[in-house]
């Protein structure tokens, strides 16, 4: 999706790194390797994020299951906010 955040191990975002700085695709995607964030960094960007653009992770925390709706898509889950009903 446009403007998507990517948040993966090793298994996923090399692949995603190597079609944005080798063949130039998908420069709006931001694709951050979790080894590379702290768990608390990690969550307070999701969070600020949720809502405002796609965010796909692999392995959702359960603090990210009580605040967002987790959707699987492929080998990623996509975060989308709760609904407030």
């Amino acid at each position: 999706e446009p403007n998507a955040i990517i948040f993966g191990w090793w298994e996923t975002v090399p692949g995603v790194q190597y079609l944005q700085l080798v063949e130039g695709q998908r420069p709006d995607v931001l694709v951050i390797n979790r080894f590379l964030i702290g768990g608390n960094e990690m969550n307070q960007l999701i969070l600020r994020e949720l809502g405002q653009r796609p965010i796909y992770i692999n392995n959702p925390s359960i603090e990210l299951l009580r605040v967002a709706k987790v959707t699987p898509v492929g080998p990623l889950y996509l975060l989308e906010p709760r609904d407030s009903s």
